[in-house]
């Protein structure tokens, strides 16, 4: 039996819904699906702006983090902030925390998608802007 699934939706939805169909296709009952409901927390932009800078993504090399409007976004991502060191990803319902090494200074995020984590080390800043933009 095949079955093929398309979803466009920037969020996980689709992912879930996705993991649910071999069992639909099969007759199987599933559980029903359960969104993530993070309660959020309002972190002031300069708070934020310490993790502006590039970090290494799922093989996204050199992703830029930035923030604009009181949200931290990767990329085109937006990272919602549920505390002033992690938050959640409503584009895979991700969970993403602040790493530290031994000494305790920040050396990128931990993004943990259904249970599996994978380290997003940060490798530089972000681009001085030129004058002319």
């Amino acid at each position: 039996m095949t079955s093929v699934f398309l979803g466009n939706l920037h969020s996980g939805a689709p992912s879930l819904l996705r993991g649910a169909m071999p069992k639909l296709a099969a007759g199987e009952s599933v559980a029903p699906i359960q969104v993530p409901q993070p309660k959020l927390a309002k972190v002031p932009e300069q708070s934020l702006r310490r993790y502006e800078g590039r970090y290494d993504v799922a093989g996204n090399v050199g992703l830029p983090f930035t923030v604009h409007d009181g949200v931290l976004w990767a990329n085109d991502w937006p990272l919602w902030a549920t505390s002033d060191t992690s938050f959640f990803s409503p584009r895979d319902y991700g969970l993403v925390t602040q790493a530290r090494d031994a000494a305790g200074k920040v050396t990128g995020f931990d993004w943990s998608i259904g249970g599996q984590a994978y380290p997003c080390p940060r490798i530089g800043d972000l681009e001085p802007k030129s004058a002319g933009r």
